[in-house]
């Protein structure tokens, strides 16, 4: 028998802000609909979005002031570029269907 285990968490700011937003399955980081870790400043501007696959980083977005300033790739902890990603990630698609 298969036991699955979720499990969302939320840090605040002293001042009732938002600081951290993490979701968890069976104890990896992990989400498939939206990025898995989020995080804000003190002033609510978000600052980093982070997608992870069964606690495997796939994408990575940074922010200033809200506006995203840098966005990262990976598979299997290798960095790749945007249009690397995609082709990949198009081709296991094919594989899955």
């Amino acid at each position: 028998m298969r036991t699955v285990k979720s499990k969302y968490v939320v840090d605040y700011y002293e001042n009732g802000n938002i600081f951290t937003e993490q979701y968890f399955l069976n104890g990896k980081c992990h989400k498939t609909n939206g990025p898995s870790y989020k995080r804000w400043d003190k002033n609510g501007n978000i600052d980093r979005e982070s997608y992870y696959i069964n606690g495997n980083m796939c994408r990575e977005s940074d922010y200033i002031n809200g506006d995203m300033c840098k966005e990262s790739y990976f598979l299997n902890k290798e960095q790749l570029t945007k249009e690397e990603f995609k082709k990949i990630i198009s081709v296991m698609l094919r594989l899955v269907v």
